[in-house]
């Protein structure tokens, strides 16, 4: 399997989503219901953190199709508890990748104001802990 889902802390409040290798739409959406169900069955928002740094080889080998942008747009909203996102920070984000968010980000703003970047996994741990503070401390609407 090219990508492996984990706890990435004791408090199982944040998902570690590795890609390693070669791996199908199939298996990115198999991830994306599990974390789906998981933050609806705590009722509770839950931060990803997506390990790119092997590269991320895409099915099909292109992201600039509907599919592709659909599927990316799924991807960085893997922590949605059904009421509010939770943080996504990414690590290794190549230049393809920052298009890809570009692209995104230009047709529905909305779908990466939760989206943040890091330099290595230590920065990642940092910026997550940092923003599930912040939620929990922000009243909801």
């Amino acid at each position: 399997m090219g990508i492996d889902l984990f706890w990435d802390n004791d408090e199982q409040t944040t998902f570690l989503v590795e890609f390693r290798g070669d791996w199908t739409w199939d298996e990115l959406n198999a991830v994306i219901k599990t974390t789906n169900r998981l933050s609806q069955e705590r009722q509770q928002v839950l931060g990803a953190i997506l390990d790119l740094r092997e590269g991320l080889r895409i099915p099909g080998g292109s992201i600039f199709n509907r599919e592709g942008l659909n599927q990316f747009k799924e991807l960085i909203s893997m922590s949605n508890s059904g009421q509010e996102n939770g943080p996504v920070v990414i690590v290794g984000m190549s230049g393809m990748i920052k298009t890809v968010f570009d692209t995104v980000t230009k047709l529905d703003r909305d779908a990466t104001q939760s989206i943040y970047f890091a330099a290595d996994m230590d920065e990642a741990r940092d910026v997550m802990q940092a923003k599930l503070e912040k939620q929990k401390s922000s009243p909801r609407t």
